[in-house]
């Protein structure tokens, strides 16, 4: 084991301890959140704009104000539907399938991160090295990583791995 397979265990290590302490439920909706915030901010923002200006308030932050706001106000209310459904999942006893399965999508998590991060990594050995071959060879993780995003070839047709 070298320090590549600790870089590339460490992201996997914390989201997957990150949603089993979490849960599923939790995981989901602040990934939920994030999503439907930036997308609620950018193509609903006009309504906090309205409102804004309906109360005279003018300046040259009011469109950064009500993007700002539209997106706390939906990710609040994202993450109270969340709260509200992780005790749901509690009352009803399905709390430790709930932190397990939090758990695969913490692995999940990591997965997508190392593929980016692979998938980066191997564009820009193009034109510079940066991680010596020998290195990459002895990783007990990365041939693994790499043979695993083999399998998506629909995403990694520009990309030959070695």
């Amino acid at each position: 084991m070298n320090y590549l397979d600790i870089v590339i265990l460490i992201p996997v290590l914390y989201f997957g301890f990150n949603g089993l302490r979490k849960g599923l439920i939790k995981e989901l909706s602040s990934l939920a959140a994030l999503v439907l915030g930036i997308y609620a901010a950018l193509y609903w923002n006009s309504f906090a704009y309205q409102y804004l200006t309906a109360h005279q308030i003018t300046s040259k932050y009011i469109m950064p104000l009500s993007f700002a706001l539209t997106f706390i106000a939906v990710v609040v209310f994202v993450h109270l539907i969340g709260k509200l459904l992780d005790k749901l999942i509690k009352v009803i006893a399905l709390g430790m399938v709930n932190r397990l399965l939090g758990m695969l999508f913490g692995f999940l998590k990591a997965g997508v991160l190392l593929f980016f991060a692979v998938y980066l990594l191997h564009y820009t050995e193009q034109f510079f090295p940066l991680i010596p071959a020998d290195v990459k060879s002895n990783s007990l993780l990365f041939s693994v990583v790499t043979d695993l995003f083999k399998q998506l070839p629909s995403i990694t047709t520009d990309f030959s791995f070695r």
